[in-house]
């Protein structure tokens, strides 16, 4: 028996073998070494450009108990601006529609009358909307492929063992800190944290991923369950998921509706100390 160094067709199989997996590793197409699995999911999660999806989000507020089930979709584009639109729908009737473009945010709550407008980050540093600031620093993309842009863009670190990997990224002036945890194999997310930059240790947001599909080899969480601070507690289911869709220009536009009350966001009391919410 003649072995791949003895024999000059096998030496030139050999090389050829090798050529062909440098090849295909120098592609992105092939990833056998356990240390490169991680760092190339998370690149191809980074290179998504949009994610259109159908939405079914259930919201409860620890505090006023309010409970909120809507339907509507979901559209979100990675970029120098992000932008975003979710519509939903409650037994027949619209509940809200939201656009985001960059910075701006314009939102529609048909029932109530309403067309808030302004600051996307004043809006979410306001007690009527609940969210705090660090969560303006989060597309749709950036929630569904928690991490990937961090690591692409060189601002993160990534910790490996045989059935975990733990990304995290520093906090930076309003910027939060990062820790996000997958599972092994297939760097499914488990758990993504945004913890205060100002003072450390202080959790702002948890989100706990229950489900996945996977599209395009890429793992994608089809349930997560997102407590904000000590107040609210969401629960989102995604389907119908498209990654790299075409998003019309149109699909952002969103105008107050007539008869609607215009409420500048920078108007909404800022949070106290057990007292009520609102414009």
């Amino acid at each position: 028996m003649h072995s791949a160094a003895s024999h000059p067709s096998g030496r030139a199989r050999a090389g050829r073998l090798a050529l062909a997996a440098a090849t295909l590793a120098a592609a992105g197409c092939w990833q056998r070494v356990p240390d490169a699995e991680a760092p190339a999911r998370l690149a191809a999660g980074a290179r998504v450009s949009s994610v259109r999806c159908a939405l079914r989000l259930f919201l409860r507020d620890r505090e006023s108990d309010n409970r909120i089930a809507t339907k509507g979709h979901l559209a979100s584009a990675r970029g120098e601006e992000m932008r975003l639109r979710a519509q939903g729908r409650h037994l027949g009737t619209t509940i809200f529609d939201l656009a985001v473009y960059g910075d701006e945010l314009a939102l529609s709550v048909p029932p109530k009358k309403k067309f808030f407008h302004g600051s996307l980050r004043e809006a979410l540093a306001r007690r009527a909307l609940g969210f705090p600031p660090a969560a303006a620093h989060l597309s749709a993309v950036d929630l569904l492929f928690p991490g990937a842009s961090a690591l692409a863009a060189g601002e993160a670190a990534l910790a490996l063992d045989a059935r975990s990997a733990v990304l995290t990224r520093p906090g930076e002036g309003d910027r939060p800190a990062l820790r996000v945890r997958y599972k092994r194999p297939g760097l499914r997310p488990r758990e993504m944290r945004l913890l205060s930059a100002a003072e450390p240790g202080r959790v702002l947001a948890v989100v706990t991923y229950e489900a996945w599909t996977e599209i395009g080899g890429l793992a994608v969480p089809t349930r997560l369950e997102a407590r904000i601070g000590d107040r609210a507690l969401v629960t989102a289911t995604f389907s119908r998921i498209t990654l790299d869709a075409k998003l019309p220009e149109r699909l952002f536009d969103l105008a107050p509706p007539p008869g609607a009350e215009r409420v500048n966001v920078a108007t909404l009391r800022r949070s106290t100390s057990g007292k009520g919410s609102g414009p």
